[in-house]
């Protein structure tokens, strides 16, 4: 019965007490931990076994990757997939640079994330001002805030209120107009 609850252990790096389907297992789990082929850990309420070297040698399984290199590995599939964000970012917003048009960058944007996203012409200013912040564009709130209003003056683009302000995901992203309500869409006019 050990030969065969070594041989299930090798098959994973940790496995639960639950998926053991042994009967007797409790004793057979306590003599392999007291012979120190076994090592018992555990996670809140969950019981879990791992081979130790010996363990693993007399398992006859191969021996276990170095934490180190599963570190690596790990990173290497973080840093691959947060390379993956990055570009998707720079794909939806135009470069500006240190003189570049902050309307032209909106108005680049409110396309982009139209398109992108979905959203039906509103454009949410959270998504906006994300946006433009993650494609390098440093000009503040206010700034932003003073740029949609130009463009809305000019009837390139439209300012909408939530209908309900209580209810959105980050009504300090909007733009607080007494006597209209809070701004919080942005629809670019079509030509």
């Amino acid at each position: 019965m050990n030969e065969k609850l070594l041989r299930k252990l090798a098959e994973k790096e940790r496995t639960k007490f639950g998926d053991l389907r042994f009967t007797d297992k409790e004793p057979a789990l306590a003599e392999l931990v007291a012979a120190g082929l076994v090592v018992e850990t555990k996670e809140g309420r969950t019981r879990l076994f791992a081979l130790t070297a010996e363990g693993r040698e007399r398992a006859g399984a191969p021996p276990a990757a170095p934490a180190a290199a599963k570190d690596d590995e790990r990173l290497a599939r973080i840093e691959a997939a947060l390379a993956r964000i990055e570009e998707a970012i720079s794909r939806l917003t135009p470069t500006v640079g240190a003189h570049g048009d902050l309307k032209a960058a909106i108005l680049g944007v409110v396309k982009a994330l139209d398109e992108a996203r979905r959203y039906g012409g509103l454009v949410p200013l959270p998504q906006l001002r994300q946006t433009l912040r993650a494609g390098g564009v440093t000009a503040t709130d206010a700034q932003v805030n003073t740029a949609l209003e130009e463009l809305e003056r000019d009837f390139i683009v439209d300012l909408s209120i939530a209908q309900s302000p209580t209810t959105v995901a980050e009504p300090a992203a909007g733009i607080d107009r007494p006597g209209r309500g809070l701004v919080y869409y942005v629809v670019r006019r079509r030509a």
